[in-house]
């Protein structure tokens, strides 16, 4: 089976796209607090922060995925090709903070998800 060597460009593609989305799911929960949304009988603006979490947790694990995509493109099986320790060591160290971002959006997410409705009460008193 034949490995596809990723360049430095799709690498950092794949990064730069992990950060969009997650500060797609750091911004969502804050517009949510912020902004006015539709009324909808039974659905107040404490519940669309609530429904906000969800959006925070789907980023933050997508966000992942394609950090786990990359990272695993430049750990092959095998012998692998010249010039991929360099690779490995240029672009392993830039994903490590966003890995530690993705893990805390996505219990912030979950916490938001399940109890964001009571945090939207304390928040607002």
């Amino acid at each position: 089976m034949a490995v596809k060597q990723p360049t430095d460009q799709d690498l950092q593609q794949s990064l730069w796209l992990s950060w969009v989305i997650l500060l797609l799911a750091i911004v969502l929960p804050i517009l949510a607090l912020a902004i006015s949304f539709p009324r909808i009988p039974g659905l107040d603006r404490a519940g669309w922060f609530s429904r906000s979490g969800a959006v925070t947790t789907i980023f933050a694990i997508l966000a992942e995925v394609i950090l786990i995509r990359a990272k695993l493109s430049i750990s092959p099986p095998g012998w692998g090709w010249d010039g991929l320790q360099e690779q490995r060591d240029k672009f392993i160290p830039k994903f490590s903070y966003p890995e530690l971002l993705i893990l805390t959006l996505t219990v912030v997410g979950t916490l938001i998800w399940g109890y964001g409705d009571l945090l939207f009460t304390g928040l607002t008193r």
